[in-house]
């Protein structure tokens, strides 16, 4: 890993949400356990119209994530109106179905801090256990 030199650089975290109730508890225990200095992160989790108990969910965690509606469907629209509600240069995305890896931001943005790099990216893996189109994914979106 590339150290991050100096103080980290502040991030903020937008994850689009649709009806996620069944993976929003580990995607949220996950981003709240991140090893990254809380005070250089903010969570912006985006609900994109949820039906289902989405909204009370993250109404619990409301003291650490940022909860925005995006009325618009769709994930582009979601993940657009939390980069307009980022209060940070640096925005990491991730998706309610994921459960980042602790050490994902420190292994994210060292080579945004680079020169002419606008992007960065990691390995995305199958939460297991997972069936075997979840464990081809992982080679299809390998980034």
């Amino acid at each position: 890993m590339t150290a991050i030199p100096g103080n980290p650089p502040s991030v903020s975290v937008v994850v689009p949400v649709y009806n996620s109730e069944r993976t929003l508890e580990p995607l949220i225990d996950s981003l709240l356990a991140l090893d990254y200095p809380r005070e250089c992160v903010e969570f912006i989790l985006v609900d994109n119209g949820s039906t289902d108990g989405t909204a009370a969910i993250l109404a619990r965690f409301a003291e650490r994530i940022h909860r925005v509606v995006e009325p618009k469907r769709g994930r582009s629209a979601a993940r657009n109106r939390g980069i307009a509600e980022a209060r940070h240069d640096l925005v990491a995305f991730t998706d309610a179905d994921c459960v980042p890896h602790p050490m994902w931001l420190r292994h994210l943005l060292p080579p945004l801090l680079e020169p002419g790099v606008g992007i960065s990216g990691g390995r995305i893996k199958a939460v297991e256990p997972c069936n075997a189109i979840a464990k081809f994914g992982e080679f299809v979106r390998d980034h």
